[in-house]
């Protein structure tokens, strides 16, 4: 048997504008789209590599109950300064400008989104 992680869904208040910060905003492309009776989903996902976040709304009355909670979502970036700037730009809410953390080996940039998700940028350091 074989075992392997999916995308990540996040419900968010407005799927049309949740799916513009995370394409056009902040360049990741939509790479499913999926209709159901009660839910309406958009999976997102950088087209090089990595992980894959399913956007979802209700179209019905929820029928399933969401409980727990996201803590962040890390996302690999080759310049956070940039992809910092891009998510503001996009409507994202700053919450810890892009910073160098030598302890973990990266610079580090907190946005939160549209929905108040946090997206931590990670940009790896060059090692010496």
């Amino acid at each position: 048997m074989t075992l392997s992680i999916g995308p990540a869904g996040l419900w968010v208040n407005d799927l049309d504008a949740s799916e513009r910060f995370y394409v056009d905003g902040l360049g990741l492309e939509v790479t499913a789209r999926i209709e159901t009776e009660h839910v309406s989903e958009v999976i997102v996902a950088s087209s090089t590599a990595g992980f894959q976040l399913m956007l979802a709304r209700s179209i019905s009355p929820r029928v399933i109950e969401v409980v727990g909670g996201i803590w962040k979502i890390f996302m690999f970036s080759d310049d956070a300064e940039a992809d910092f700037a891009r998510a503001l730009a996009a409507g994202g809410t700053p919450v810890a400008q892009p910073a160098v953390h030598a302890n973990v080996g990266f610079k580090i940039a907190l946005v939160e989104d549209l929905d108040g998700y946090l997206l931590e940028f990670g940009q790896r350091l060059a090692t010496t």
